[in-house]
């Protein structure tokens, strides 16, 4: 791949910028949840419906099967996160 297709990102992802901005925030979010066990996975939750709400779209609309692959981890991962909070919560 060269470097103009790489800056200029592949159909379906978001560009390089947010996507490395949103593994580092769920890595923090993953490193904060082992410190803190109630802010942890409520950080994880926000930041992946942030994350489906600005790029599901493009996903879907792109019908390649890694973009709707990751979108349906972030998915997962969201929801494991945000049950964990809500069962915290009580």
């Amino acid at each position: 791949m060269s470097i103009g297709q790489s800056v200029r990102g592949v159909k379906g992802y978001p560009w390089t910028l947010p996507l490395v901005g949103f593994t580092a925030v769920f890595g923090g979010a993953g490193y904060a949840a082992m410190l803190d066990p109630i802010n942890g996975p409520s950080i994880a939750a926000a930041w992946g419906i942030l994350y489906m709400i600005t790029c599901a779209g493009g996903a879907i609309r792109s019908r390649r099967p890694g973009p709707v692959a990751l979108l349906g981890v972030v998915a997962t991962s969201t929801g494991i996160y945000a049950r964990e909070m809500l069962d915290l919560a009580d």
